[in-house]
């Protein structure tokens, strides 16, 4: 009767304790997510001031993007033209005069 009794608070031992972890571990991983968004909001508002006190630095940001497209481009012209997108050449032909 005693192994009995000594094996079951065992085994609401060891479920406890795997309980405790594994709170332990979500408290952990809820903790790395809002030090995270903390971070970015941190991140955002510095980029804000920054854009607040200087103009230019949305300009930077902008030339920042379109050399990282420059870097992507494969040297392709698009082959499809959609309504209201910007035609940077025409393919004239001459007509035969």
């Amino acid at each position: 009767m005693r192994t009995v009794e000594s094996e079951q608070k065992q085994k609401v031992a060891v479920a406890e304790a795997e309980a405790t972890a594994l709170r332990a571990k979500a408290d952990g991983e809820a903790y790395a997510v809002k030090a995270a968004a903390a971070a970015q909001a941190e991140a955002l508002r510095i980029q804000n001031a920054a854009l607040r006190e200087n103009k230019d630095v949305l300009d930077l940001r902008r030339i920042e993007v379109e050399a990282t497209k420059a870097a992507r481009w494969n040297g392709a012209l698009p082959q499809n033209v959609y309504a209201g997108a910007p035609v940077p050449f025409f393919n004239v032909s001459p007509t035969g005069k």
